[in-house]
């Protein structure tokens, strides 16, 4: 896009880079937004697991296909949690957590999907019932990977800035 020289902000063809420090913020949010998700997914898996019975008399939750999982994901969420609580604390202490901004928007985009996905399986067909909110909640966990920033995006930024790997297409 061409621009008179005196509305250029910052370096020319670097205004991405002006712009950056901003999106810290929305970043971290994200991550928060993504934890409060996965932890209404689990929550909500563990308690339709513990009274869902198929055939029989055991709840789905004695099934370690139903019970592993959610407990992988909740390790996850303690884990998640504390990075996310830190890089905020980084954050309102005037720190550069570029870095640590864009990981743990990355982590907690997959966590909440895996979540997301997770409670469909265990929801069952219910989970598929507009009135359930299921299908909104795995949709924003889904999109969650794709903005503020795609974890595609943060990736990159890892590879090339905190493991110094070169740029590549």
């Amino acid at each position: 896009m061409r621009v008179p020289q005196q509305d250029i902000v910052g370096a020319e063809g670097e205004g991405l880079l002006v712009m950056w420090p901003f999106t810290h913020v929305e970043r971290v949010l994200t991550a928060a937004l993504c934890l409060g998700t996965a932890a209404y997914a689990i929550t909500r898996s563990v308690q339709r697991a513990k009274d869902r019975v198929i055939s029989g008399a055991m709840p789905i939750g004695a099934n370690q296909a139903i019970a592993h999982p959610l407990a992988a994901q909740h390790a996850r969420l303690q884990a998640n949690r504390l990075f996310v609580y830190r890089t905020a604390a980084l954050f309102d202490a005037g720190a550069d957590v570029t870095a640590d901004a864009n990981m743990a928007k990355l982590l907690t985009a997959d966590l909440a999907f895996a979540t997301a996905d997770h409670a469909m399986q265990v929801m069952g067909v219910d989970a598929w019932d507009e009135r359930e909110g299921w299908l909104d909640c795995y949709l924003d966990a889904r999109l969650a990977r794709s903005g503020p920033v795609s974890n595609e995006f943060a990736l990159n930024y890892v590879a090339r800035h905190v493991l110094g790997l070169p740029a590549g297409g």
